[in-house]
C-alpha cells in the first residue's frame, strides 16, 4: 500500500498526522467543524477539536475542552488563549486548524508555533476586524493588529467568499477558497407527504440581519389575491418576540414552526415548494454566502433571494432563482406570486438551482482543503 501524505514515517514506524482544530466561543460555527473532521478523518488524518468548556454539541470527537470563563467576554477570550497557549506547548499537532471569530485565540496559537513550529491554518469565516470596530470602534485597530498576526503566520488562509480573496490579494500563495458548501448526502431531494395548500419557506435565524420583516409584510401582501398559499418560517433567535407581533399586528400572514434539529431541516426545506432567502445588506453580508440558499438549492427547490453581494454573485435573476430588492416587501411579493402561478418557472429554477448547489457541494469545496492540507505539508 503506498504511503498517504496524511501519513509519515518515524523511525521505521508509520502514524498519521495529528491535527486540532480550534473553535473560540462558536457555536454557528459548528457545523464547518463536523464538515472539516469528517472530511480529514476520511483521509486518515487524527483531529481532535479544542473548543470551551460547555460546548457539548463537539463531544462526539476526540476533544480537548479548554478553560475558559463565561463572562466578561475579555476574560473570556484571554482565559481561553493562555490554556490553549499551554496545551498546544505540552502537546503540539502537526497542524492547527483555527476556524475564525472571535480571533483572539490566534496570539495563542502563534506564540505556541514559535516554540513547537507546528503548521497553521487560518480558516477565515468572518471579518473579525469590520465587526469588531462595527461595535467597537476604540478597539478596531487591535482586531486589525490580530488578524495582521494570523495572515502573516499562517501557512495556509482557507476563504470562504470572493470578497476575502479581493482583500487579502497580498497573501495569494497562502490562500484557498473552501466555501461552506452544502452536504448533497444530507440535503438531496426527498418525497414529502405535502398538504394541499402551496408553500412558500424561510429557515433562518430569527434576527434583524435575516429580513424576516420583510417576509412577513410580503406575505400579508400576497394573501390578498393567493389567500390558500401557505407562508411558514424556520427558526429562532433574539427577535422572535419582536417578530410575532408584527406578524399578529398584520393578521398572522406566517406560521413560526420555531427551532427544529439540524437533522430534520431537509425535511421542512422539501416540504416547500417556494423557498426564500431574505438577509439585508449591512456591511457583514458582503463576506458571507447564506448556507441556508445551497441547502435550499441541493433539495432542488425553486428560490427568490435578496439583492445583496453574497446572493448576486452566486444567482443569476432569471435563471437560477428570482432576486428581489431587499428592502421592498411589495417586490418579494411580486416575486412570490410570479412563481405561486408559474410552475413551469419553478421547474426550471429549481432544475438549474441543483446545478448551481453541485458546484458549491461540501463534496466539491473540501478537495480543495485536502489540496491545501498536502502542500503545507510536503
Amino acid at each position: 500500500m503506498s504511503q498517504t501524505r496524511s501519513t509519515r514515517v518515524l523511525n521505521g514506524k508509520r502514524y498519521s498526522r495529528k491535527v486540532l482544530l480550534v473553535v473560540d466561543n462558536a457555536p454557528a460555527r459548528i457545523e464547518r467543524i463536523h464538515k472539516v473532521v469528517k472530511t480529514l478523518e476520511t483521509q486518515g488524518y487524527v483531529v481532535n477539536v479544542a473548543y470551551p468548556r460547555g460546548l457539548e454539541t463537539l463531544s462526539e470527537y476526540g476533544t480537548v475542552p479548554i478553560v475558559s470563563v463565561g463572562r466578561p467576554p475579555l476574560l473570556h477570550y484571554l482565559v481561553f488563549t493562555l490554556f490553549l497557549f499551554l496545551n498546544l506547548v505540552s502537546n503540539p499537532p502537526d497542524i492547527v486548524h483555527f476556524v475564525s471569530l472571535p480571533d483572539v485565540a490566534v496570539l495563542g496559537i502563534v506564540l505556541a508555533r514559535k516554540l513547537r513550529h507546528f503548521r497553521f491554518v487560518y480558516d477565515r469565516r468572518a471579518a473579525f476586524s469590520v465587526i469588531v470596530e462595527h461595535y467597537h470602534k476604540r478597539l478596531g485597530f487591535l482586531a486589525r493588529a490580530v488578524e495582521n498576526l494570523a495572515f502573516n503566520n499562517a501557512d495556509a488562509i482557507l476563504v470562504v467568499v470572493p470578497a476575502f480573496e479581493r482583500e487579502l490579494a497580498a497573501f495569494k500563495r497562502k490562500l484557498l477558497f473552501v466555501p461552506n458548501g452544502v452536504s448533497l448526502a444530507e440535503f438531496r431531494p426527498r418525497k414529502v407527504r405535502k398538504r394541499g395548500a402551496l408553500t412558500v419557506l424561510v429557515v433562518a435565524a430569527l434576527t434583524y440581519v435575516e429580513g424576516i420583516d420583510v417576509f412577513i409584510k410580503a406575505a400579508r401582501l400576497v394573501r390578498d389575491s393567493e389567500p390558500h398559499a401557505r407562508f411558514v418560517v424556520v427558526g429562532d433567535g433574539e427577535s422572535a418576540r419582536e417578530l410575532q407581533r408584527l406578524n399578529v399586528a398584520l393578521q398572522r400572514p406566517v406560521q413560526f414552526a420555531g427551532w427544529v434539529p439540524f437533522e430534520r431541516v431537509p425535511l421542512e426545506i422539501n416540504g416547500a415548494d417556494i423557498c426564500v432567502s431574505c438577509v439585508l445588506p449591512t456591511i457583514f453580508t458582503d463576506y458571507a454566502y447564506p448556507v441556508k440558499l445551497f441547502e435550499y438549492l441541493a433539495c432542488r427547490k425553486p428560490v427568490i433571494v435578496s439583492n445583496i453581494r453574497g446572493h448576486t454573485e452566486l444567482v443569476r435573476d432569471e435563471k437560477d432563482g428570482l432576486v428581489y430588492d431587499a428592502n421592498s416587501p411589495p417586490d418579494l411579493s411580486r416575486k412570490i406570486i410570479r412563481l405561486i402561478k408559474n410552475r413551469n418557472l419553478r421547474r426550471s429554477l429549481a432544475a438549474n438551482g441543483y446545478n448551481l448547489a453541485k458546484r458549491y457541494s461540501w463534496e466539491t469545496c473540501s478537495a480543495a482543503l485536502i489540496r491545501g492540507y498536502e502542500r503545507i505539508l510536503t
